[in-house]
């Protein structure tokens, strides 16, 4: 499995725990964050073996918020930057969900 900077992924029994990995920041958001999850999502939903996917915290946050002292294109607004609010929006994960839902109910 591919390693992030900002993300840790670990794979078993189908489910993909994925770990926001910036616990001294208390894992507050980045656009490098952002880029990574899309990446993530985009290849959990192309993979078979991940059928749930739980996304948590390192250490004692789950998520503070935006890091504003990051460069970057904070919050997405600025349409000719990477990451733009419509690419975070457009991830995989309601693909992903799709699936995992029309997995379940097939498997009934």
């Amino acid at each position: 499995m591919k390693t992030y900077q900002t993300l840790d992924l670990e794979l078993n029994n189908h489910i993909l725990t994925l770990r926001l990995n910036r616990p001294e920041a208390m894992n507050a958001f980045t656009p490098l964050m952002c880029n990574e999850l899309i990446e993530v999502f985009d290849e959990a939903s192309a993979n078979d073996e991940a059928r749930v996917i739980v996304v948590t915290g390192s250490g004692r946050a789950f998520c503070a918020g935006m890091d504003l002292s990051k460069e970057g294109n904070v919050f997405g607004l600025n349409e000719s930057l990477s990451p733009t609010l419509r690419s975070s929006m457009a991830c995989a994960i309601p693909a992903a969900a799709w699936r995992c839902l029309s997995l379940t109910a097939t498997n009934r």
